[in-house]
């Protein structure tokens, strides 16, 4: 297709699907919090439980709107609570995050069913209440020549409505998030927002970011070494675990699976989307068994989420009649290796010996760029001397 064509469109698609049993209409007022994870309680009435699950399947047929440009491809499910089921990155020829080809309920949703893979938007609470049900989707198209998918829903527990719009220019090699949240009552909420993308996990899967302190729901971690444990690395975590990322230097976070040479880079102004949190089921059995439960094939995964406040366990109150927005950018790397920086115009990836160090070695640069950019000129320094530059015409 051509650089500056958009295409977006509504179809559907067959997905393998595991059976649901009928909803139960009669949920209690208040439960204890589901899922291997979290705990608590959770209010989810007037939405009806879906506990009945079945270990049978069959190809259905799901609505999807589709989003591509020169450079990506997406497509977002609206009877799943608008996920972003793939994101195909299309100069590589490969899916760019964990796409779950199968739907495989198990019991981790505040109302019970929920599956996993893509991207799941979480307002007011977490694994929401419409996660794994229907949401309003619509295709925009915008003046400066994107185009937007619209999906969102009024969540009848607080009565707030939430919305998100994911955007594809022609010239970018990333897609943008706009988050919009409303309180249309007349009395305040509380409230937080998460996006939950999941990552192909292997021995070589890196959790990228310049925090030097995370946040594990139990304890306070250094990072990327704590008590000499690399726990950056998804295979040094033996049980699951979260981590939330607590003073970031830079705005971007990622991952980056080293045996699959490609990652993904969030990038966002840390004043509004001040949380960044990397979950990993572990290394055991325990965490393993997940992996069955959720798919057929696809194996186990990761999730690197982005907030709205700096943990899952501080909430906020949006005031009456208010509403708050905020962006982000969402991006593929290949083959540069793990960013030690990134923007919306580019991730640098630097890796070997630091220079000046006693025996260092080369030294390896990778770079990607999210446009075309004529003229650029790249060029590494040390102090005031250039150690080596090049151009591009």
């Amino acid at each position: 297709m051509a650089p500056t064509e958009i295409k977006a469109w509504e179809d559907t698609i067959v997905i393998p699907t595991y059976e649901r049993g009928a909803e139960d209409p009669n949920p209690p007022l208040l439960m204890k919090r589901r899922g291997p994870i979290h705990a608590g309680s959770s209010v989810m009435y007037p939405y009806p439980l879906q506990e009945t699950l079945f270990n049978r399947k069959a190809d259905l047929r799901w609505r999807i709107f589709y989003l591509e440009n020169a450079y990506l491809k997406l497509g977002v499910l609206p009877e799943l609570g608008g996920r972003l089921a793939f994101l195909f990155n299309k100069s590589t020829n490969e899916e760019a995050i964990y796409h779950n080809h199968v739907l495989k309920w198990a019991r981790i949703g505040i109302r019970g069913a929920w599956v996993s893979g893509g991207i799941e938007w979480n307002f007011p609470n977490g694994h929401t209440v419409t996660s794994s049900s229907p949401i309003d989707c619509a295709v925009r198209r915008n003046a400066d020549g994107s185009a937007s998918l619209l999906f969102g829903d009024i969540e009848r527990v607080s009565r707030m409505r939430w919305s998100v719009a994911v955007t594809l220019y022609p010239d970018r090699a990333f897609f943008e998030t706009e988050m919009r949240l409303a309180n249309r009552t007349v009395l305040p909420n509380r409230y937080w927002f998460w996006a939950n993308s999941a990552a192909p996990v292997s021995k070589g899967t890196e959790y990228i970011s310049t925090a030097s302190k995370v946040f594990t729901l139990k304890d306070v971690m250094s990072f990327p070494v704590h008590d000499g444990v690399d726990i950056h690395w998804d295979c040094n975590h033996v049980e699951a675990q979260d981590m939330f990322c607590l003073n970031p230097r830079e705005e971007f976070v990622g991952w980056y699976n080293h045996d699959l040479q490609k990652g993904l880079v969030n990038v966002a102004d840390r004043t509004e989307a001040r949380g960044t949190k990397f979950f990993t089921w572990g290394g055991s059995d325990d965490g393993a068994i997940w992996a069955e439960r959720l798919t057929d094939a696809e194996g186990p995964y990761c999730e690197m989420q982005s907030g709205r406040f700096p943990t899952m366990g501080i909430w906020e109150i949006l005031s009456p009649c208010s509403e708050e927005s905020w962006k982000e950018v969402w991006y593929p790397v290949v083959k540069i290796g793990a960013p030690v920086f990134a923007n919306r115009e580019a991730a640098f990836a630097l890796s070997g010996p630091r220079p000046g160090a006693k025996g260092a070695g080369a030294q390896r640069l990778g770079v990607q760029v999210t446009r075309p950019l004529a003229g650029a000129r790249l060029a590494v320094q040390l102090g005031d001397r250039t150690l080596w530059g090049a151009s591009w015409t």
